[in-house]
């Protein structure tokens, strides 16, 4: 298991361990990218397996702190508010 330190504009910085897959490690990569990116680029910032990065993504999408959006492979966003 690596860690990945992330820094955010709006929330300092993160550590992020790759293989922890959390809703809260999901925030702060998407954070780190934008407020969006594709599915590929983040679940590779991230390093988890698909599986992980998909059961998170929809938790984020039931929780609606992300919307889905369009594009070659998908992306994500996060939500304002």
């Amino acid at each position: 298991m690596s860690t990945t330190l992330i820094h955010t504009a709006d929330w300092g910085s993160a550590t992020v361990s790759s293989g922890e897959a959390t809703l809260e490690g999901f925030r702060l990569a998407l954070i780190s990218l934008g407020g969006t990116a594709g599915n590929g680029t983040l679940r590779s910032t991230l390093g988890w397996s698909e599986d992980d990065y998909q059961r998170i993504k929809d938790e984020a999408v039931g929780a609606g702190l992300i919307e889905l959006g369009r594009g070659r492979g998908g992306s994500v966003r996060l939500i304002e508010g």
